[in-house]
């Protein structure tokens, strides 16, 4: 869940007993399908890219479709104290916390068909996948993980970034193309990003700011650093091929091959 911090979970680990137990009940499952492929493009920033023969899908249980496309993600953005706790790692739920990046960032994008998928879809979407998996017995049953997860999804941090966030995808160049071309998209990223970041702080000196100055400084600061990231990810193909892919296979999830229903370990 891209730049989203589940601070919850300290809460939910004393708060969820029957409640947790309650939720998970509640919650449909649906189905996944097709392949999960995440690529290294540099130090904590990662690229979900689908695998055209068969691109990953999820099915709600009320019959929803969602095939995500290229985006950046970091999986489950969950502070690094809690990465050792069973089931509160990045990748823990990786494939559930793909489709919830991708419900976020289609919201962001104003992408078609997803005009009607609101804010409080996006937990219950990601709730569904999470017991999906559950069910599915690819990770282990744990209602308190559910729980946690979908409470903090839930979140005023959650519905602050729903309303504030920016679109921020990959260009086919990063997503699919060669070092040199994707080096040449990351710098060209990274100078649009900083004349929005200029733009913003614009504004502000001239008073003409849309909302409080406060959050147009954060909108430039955050303007300020997806520069200084695809600059980063840029200096990190200076020393590839030009003509070599220009991010890495880091793992590959077929889930024809892993939904054998053998308890998950």
């Amino acid at each position: 869940m891209k730049r989203m911090l589940i601070y919850l979970i300290l809460l939910g680990l004393t708060l969820a007993g029957c409640n947790a137990h309650r939720a998970y009940e509640n919650s449909k499952a649906g189905q996944f399908d097709g392949v999960v492929e995440i690529r290294w493009l540099k130090p904590d920033r990662f690229l979900f890219v689908p695998y055209p023969p068969n691109p990953l899908r999820f099915t709600t249980g009320d019959g929803q479709v969602l095939e995500p496309k290229p985006m950046y993600t970091d999986g489950g953005s969950i502070p690094r104290f809690f990465w050792s706790v069973p089931g509160y790692s990045p990748w823990g739920i990786g494939p559930a916390y793909i489709i919830h990046d991708w419900v976020f960032m289609a919201h962001h994008c104003g992408m078609a068909g997803y005009e009607q998928v609101h804010f409080e879809d996006s937990a219950r979407i990601l709730g569904e996948s999470t017991k999906t998996l559950m069910e599915s017995h690819i990770v282990p049953k744990d209602e308190t993980v559910f729980f946690n997860v979908v409470a903090a999804v839930k979140s005023p941090i959650a519905k602050r970034i729903w309303q504030k966030g920016e679109c921020d995808l990959p260009s086919d160049a990063i997503a699919y193309g060669m070092a040199g071309t994707a080096r040449e998209a990351l710098l060209k990223e990274a100078d649009m990003m900083d004349q929005k970041a200029e733009a913003a702080e614009r504004q502000l000196k001239t008073g003409q700011a849309p909302g409080s100055a406060t959050e147009t400084e954060a909108i430039a600061r955050g303007f300020r650093q997806r520069a200084e990231e695809a600059r980063r990810a840029a200096a990190e193909l200076d020393h590839r091929d030009a003509d070599s892919p220009a991010s890495e296979l880091l793992f590959r999830l077929d889930f024809k091959t892993i939904s054998s229903g053998a308890p998950a370990k």
